[in-house]
């Protein structure tokens, strides 16, 4: 990125502000507002030159859902980003529910914040190429007025069930035929878990969407992927017994170097996050976790990971 993206910060207490200044000035360029008139003022004069918005804490008159849907009322393709408090995760959800690009939990430290902000980013800026190609690739489709707009609910929807949106289904937006989450190819996704009981109760959410396995160690991963393909993703628990969190991670990066690893971490162990993203796992979920959390977040790292392939292959 040439330039620093621009964030639109929302938080009613200027405290708050002050400590996001210190944490996030030199990598973004800030506008910082303390009241719901100058966010949608600020939002509405931006319009094109807005990357993202963070809604740092609620209004004590208009939660969150609200502010999102307001939002989402003058711009559909809004991209908004939010830090929640762990006790409020159904509140959570349902801005999830509503096409909210990612969210951190608070208390957080400068790193773990930083490295949401530049995931939600990566993820802002794919969608955006993705919607570039599109115009260049099916210039059938760009020609209706609202395409953008139909694409980018098409890919919210797709991300709250789990699932990803492929090229090629686009043209079937466009049409009388209504296009099929089945018709293209499953993912692949691995996951090492030693409780076989939550391995198979998980099953029965993600066979569904992926071409799914699931083991009890990396041993036995390791074993399995010397006569198969090496998955686009993994799903790790980070705490399997005989070996300390970083070298369970290491291990897995060194079985499947190609993959992305989402890892399995203890509600509130920021510290272990921190030291996955530092190597290479950059996605996290969180126990105990909710169906639609995981569903969400694994879907937003196919979706990425799709778009990132496909995007390469076009620029070969």
């Amino acid at each position: 990125m040439a330039e620093r993206p621009v964030l639109l910060v929302f938080d009613p207490e200027p405290f708050h502000i002050l400590r996001l200044q210190d944490f996030i000035r030199d990598q973004y360029r800030c506008v910082y507002v303390e009241s719901c008139e100058e966010l949608f003022s600020s939002y509405a004069r931006l319009d094109g030159a807005l990357d993202l918005v963070f809604l740092h804490s609620p209004d004590d008159v208009v939660p969150f859902g609200d502010l999102v849907k307001r939002l989402q009322e003058i711009r559909s393709t809004t991209e908004i980003f939010v830090a929640v408090r762990p006790e409020d995760m159904q509140e959570t959800l349902e801005l999830m529910q509503a096409g909210i690009c990612g969210y951190i939990p608070k208390p957080f430290v400068e790193s773990l914040l930083i490295h949401a902000l530049e995931e939600a980013l990566s993820g802002v800026f794919l969608r955006r190429d993705f919607l570039d190609l599109i115009q260049h690739k099916l210039p059938s489709v760009a020609v209706t007025l609202d395409w953008r707009d139909r694409v980018w609910n098409e890919l919210n929807q797709r991300r709250v069930k789990g699932r990803i949106l492929y090229l090629e289904e686009v043209p079937l937006l466009f049409s009388d035929d209504s296009p099929s989450m089945d018709t293209y190819r499953k993912p692949s996704l691995l996951m090492v878990e030693d409780e076989s009981d939550f391995r198979k109760v998980l099953a029965k959410f993600l066979s569904p969407l992926y071409q799914f396995h699931h083991f009890g160690s990396v041993a036995a991963a390791s074993d399995y992927l010397q006569q198969h393909p090496a998955p686009d993703m993994v799903m790790l628990d980070i705490y399997l017994p005989g070996k300390d969190k970083a070298e369970t991670l290491q291990a897995m990066k060194s079985v499947c170097p190609s993959a992305d690893i989402v890892v399995v971490v203890d509600y509130y162990e920021l510290d272990v996050v921190i030291d996955a993203s530092e190597n290479g796992a950059h996605f996290y979920l969180v126990k105990p976790f909710f169906r639609d959390d995981m569903l969400v977040t694994l879907a937003n790292v196919m979706q990425r990971r799709y778009f990132r392939e496909l995007i390469t292959s076009q620029v070969v």
